[in-house]
């Protein structure tokens, strides 16, 4: 007759393999979660870092058209602007769309530029489901040219100088006229 304390030491043993497989299966699917998470994680930076550097491009893009028709005579901007838009769109993977419209604001003529630039992919980019959609960078710049922004700054410029000149006449004036009454007083 075997000793009754044998039967429950085998239980004993099968109760802790048993555990065993359990904490090797929970482990290994905790594992599997974290690479899963990981590599999503690996994939949406990717993504994100060709963004940025899609948007810091069209950004420079957008800018150097800017600098270029600000240096371009007021009466020829828009024609330029035309040719930048048609150019820059061949030579670089952007597309680039420049809007002009005229306007007279107080009897002097404004044109309002706006440069929308959208990566390539941005037109044939489908919305999808995606934590980060891909190839949807946009970059829109606006802003305002005077004609002859020059000249105007030039009278205003003048205008402050004779402002300040008279001023400093006056106070010469009044301090001449303030020192003879103290000279009197002296005297006294």
């Amino acid at each position: 007759m075997p000793l009754p304390t044998a039967l429950p030491l085998n239980r004993r043993e099968r109760f802790r393999r048993g555990s065993m497989i359990v904490e090797v299966v929970v482990a290994a699917a905790l594992f599997s979660t974290a690479v899963f998470a990981l590599s999503r994680l690996a994939q949406t930076t990717a993504k994100l870092s060709v963004q940025a550097n899609e948007k810091l491009s069209g950004q420079i893009v957008g800018e150097n058209l800017l600098a270029r028709l600000h240096a371009t005579p007021f009466d020829e901007i828009s024609a330029v602007a035309k040719e930048l838009q048609a150019r820059d769109s061949e030579r670089t993977s952007n597309v680039v769309k420049i809007t002009t419209k005229l306007l007279s604001v107080r009897g002097q003529q404004v044109m309002h530029i706006v440069i929308d630039i959208s990566s390539s992919d941005a037109k044939n980019a489908q919305p999808s489901d995606e934590l980060v959609p891909s190839g949807m960078s946009t970059i829109k710049l606006y802003d305002w040219i005077v004609e002859n922004a020059d000249e105007s700054a030039s009278v205003t410029e003048d205008a402050q100088s004779e402002d300040v000149q008279s001023e400093d006449s006056q106070a010469k004036d009044s301090q001449a006229a303030g020192s003879k009454p103290d000279e009197e007083k002296a005297d006294e």
